[in-house]
């Protein structure tokens, strides 16, 4: 950016910044105007999965919850300019073949957000964490997956971070 446009953005930002109300006279929390809503559930649901070891290729079957916090907000009827879903998962398995004992506690977490509800320049991000336990040694893992994407104005979508592994741990 040449020096005079970077000094003309900043002087312009702060006259804007001069104009704004004092600290004092804003509101003490973030308010919504009455076009936009924000949607707030809670859910928690049974899980019964089967997870293959990346340690030992072993099935383990997992039984437990998972409690869903979802959040929506956007203009009233016309979908959502921004979407939170964090999942907490607990719960235990055992190993199909040899009978050993896991516990598992985990994350996962989505994040979508949009200037408008039919915009095309979005964020989406997705992460998920994952801690597998058993007392055998090097038989533990842990699972993580992070992927970050934008759709470009031109409609493109494009992946700006991906991250993948399963490890197990000594």
């Amino acid at each position: 950016m040449r020096p005079t446009l970077a000094l003309g953005l900043l002087t312009a930002l702060a006259a804007v910044a001069c104009n704004e109300p004092t600290a004092s006279t804003q509101p003490a929390e973030p308010t919504l105007t009455a076009d936009v809503t924000a949607e707030h559930t809670t859910i928690t649901e049974l899980v019964d999965d089967i997870m293959i070891s990346p340690c030992n290729g072993e099935s383990i079957h997992f039984t437990g919850s998972v409690v869903e916090q979802l959040t929506l907000v956007g203009p009233d009827g016309l979908g959502a300019t921004h979407f939170d879903l964090e999942e907490v998962f607990s719960g235990t398995g055992l190993g199909l073949n040899t009978g050993l004992s896991y516990s598992v506690q985990g994350a996962h977490h989505i994040s979508f957000q949009s200037p408008t509800p039919e915009a095309f320049q979005t964020a989406y991000t997705e992460r998920d964490r994952f801690s597998f336990n058993t007392s055998t040694p090097g038989l533990s893992f842990d699972a993580t997956f992070l992927v970050h994407l934008v759709d470009l104005p031109s409609g493109e979508e494009k992946v700006t971070h991906e991250v993948e592994s399963l490890k197990c741990r000594a």
